[in-house]
């Protein structure tokens, strides 16, 4: 891999840099309509809605998910199956909501144009799958509860690979959004009018 294979990402283009500045002029446009005066409390509020939905909402909901498994299913691989599936569908289900209201908070008084729209959509489906991967890996390593684990794992192996699926989710999403947008990596303007 010489010079040459690593040029485009050393070089840019005249038209990478037209279309970084009609997508950076695109979303500032968006987000200046969306922060007016008599808007920037229902933005702000809808923002602490979505963070709280985030993090307290995933840790209620998966606590509440966790006693019906524990008191109402008999121990056992079916106990833990049902504790990591919950724990899963309980990441991604409040990240959807978290995105959601994320989403909408810029766009209640303008909606998105095309590019935006299918930019925010690739996103969404992103955070999504981000979720799902944190909440995953937490719920297969389970370094708090041992006896949560699906599979057999030392404590020392599975407290080690804690942070691992956050690291993947988070750099899952950094690069999937340095493909979707428009420089030399993304091409995310090239066929649109």
């Amino acid at each position: 891999m010489g010079a040459r294979f690593w040029a485009p990402l050393l070089q840019t283009e005249p038209t990478d840099l037209e279309r970084l500045k009609v997508f950076n002029s695109l979303i500032t446009g968006q987000l200046q309509s969306a922060w007016q005066p008599g808007e920037r409390l229902t933005i702000v509020i809808t923002l602490l809605l979505a963070l709280g939905t985030w993090a307290a909402g995933a840790h209620l909901l998966e606590r509440e998910l966790v006693w019906f498994c524990l008191h109402r299913l008999p121990e056992g691989r079916l106990q833990r199956s049902a504790i990591a599936l919950s724990t899963t569908l309980t990441s991604v289900a409040c990240a959807a909501c978290a995105v959601r209201l994320i989403y909408l908070a810029p766009i209640h008084q303008e909606p998105l144009n095309a590019n935006l729209q299918d930019f925010a959509s690739e996103l969404i489906t992103l955070a999504l799958t981000c979720a799902m991967i944190a909440g995953l890996g937490w719920a297969l390593l389970c370094s708090d509860r041992p006896s949560w684990r699906l599979t057999v794992m030392a404590d020392p192996v599975a407290r080690s690979l804690q942070p691992f699926p956050r690291i993947l989710a988070a750099l899952l999403m950094t690069s999937a959004i340095r493909t979707q947008s428009p420089t030399p990596l993304g091409h995310f303007f090239i066929d649109r009018p």
